[in-house]
């Protein structure tokens, strides 16, 4: 059975900074289980500035680095 896992975050979860750290851990871990079909952060608002562009949690979860 494959899992979907939506809406998981670290606390603070409106901090750009403490979110692409965690996606950061949690991304290669999420990628490497086979039950894992695919996955999604919280709130996807919160991977973009005030001017709706990508921040650093954005660009790790787009793609994979700051």
């Amino acid at each position: 059975m494959d899992l979907w896992i939506t809406e998981f975050a670290p606390e603070p979860k409106e901090n750009p900074d403490v979110m692409a750290d965690f996606l950061q851990v949690a991304m290669p871990w999420l990628d490497a289980q086979p039950y894992v079909a695919r996955y999604s952060p919280f709130k996807a608002e919160f991977m973009l500035d005030g001017n709706r562009n990508l921040n650093a949690a954005g660009n790790v979860f787009i793609f994979g680095h700051r």
